[in-house]
């Protein structure tokens, strides 16, 4: 399990190799609701409507999670909108989201050793090409 913590998007991704075929990573993704004056991070408490933070990420909130696989295809799930739809109170606010999506993106060239997202890419151009 590989851990990195993206402050400055206000995100903590936790990345795991599929250890059968190797051939993507599963992400969760936690958002960060604030930082102790010692670094120590805080998240919400899972299942809880109170915005009293918490520093066990394992009990924490999960924002989203999702896998990208050896080819650059990824699946994500916005768990946080199985309670409500999600809030932006400013445009950082929606950029953050699609980078941290990016950013696992990214981090499967790290973690996957099988990593060749160009393959999806030629067949995408070549069925381009090919329709009329």
């Amino acid at each position: 399990m590989v851990r990195k913590d993206f402050k400055d998007i206000e995100f903590v991704v936790l990345a795991e190799l599929e250890p059968q075929y190797e051939c993507s990573v599963n992400y969760t993704i936690y958002d960060i609701l604030g930082e102790e004056s010692n670094g120590t991070l805080l998240f919400q408490k899972a299942g809880c409507d109170s915005t009293e933070p918490i520093e066990d990420m394992a009990q924490a909130e999960i924002f989203a999670h999702g896998s990208v696989k050896w080819d650059g295809c990824s699946n994500w799930e916005l768990d946080i909108q199985k309670y409500c739809m999600i809030h932006a109170c400013s445009r950082f606010d929606l950029e953050r989201i699609g980078c941290v999506l990016a950013r696992c993106w990214d981090m499967t060239a790290e973690l996957c050793l099988r990593w060749d997202p160009g393959t999806q890419r030629e067949l995408k151009v070549r069925k381009v090409e090919a329709t009329p």
